[in-house]
């Protein structure tokens, strides 16, 4: 008899060039709902229930860290995970304030290693 696991869907407020990135690397057993914003991303789990939300800290901008933080209060089993994918000075210094909002430290996805936890995603049922 074969075990089917289940689908795991991810909320993502990722720049838009690491989307199918983070799609292709998690394969078919991750569907991702993409927001353009904290907000969007926000309306998008309160809509339908998500495994995790994905977070830009090069896409995020600083006037968003506060949402972040009500995210994290409104759907707490539900972990909120920083990603840097390119190493340029404003994703480096929102790092502390994403830890500082309940956002969990992340994936560097700057890295080929980097990309392990999401394309063992189902291994974890959060990254």
């Amino acid at each position: 008899m074969r075990v089917l696991e289940a689908k795991l869907t991810i909320a993502t407020v990722l720049e838009p060039a690491d989307r199918p990135r983070v799609e292709a690397a998690a394969g078919e057993r991750v569907a991702a709902i993409h927001a353009e914003s904290v907000a969007d991303a926000f309306r998008k789990v309160r809509e339908r229930p998500v495994d995790a939300v994905l977070l830009s800290a090069g896409y995020v901008p600083r006037e968003q860290v506060s949402a972040v933080a009500a995210l994290v209060r409104a759907f707490p089993a539900v972990p909120a995970v920083a990603v840097v994918s390119r190493h340029h000075p404003g994703s480096r210094a929102r790092l502390p304030d994403f830890g500082a909002s309940g956002a969990r430290p992340g994936l560097d996805l700057s890295r080929p290693e980097g990309w392990a936890p999401v394309r063992d995603f189902p291994a974890h049922s959060a990254p």
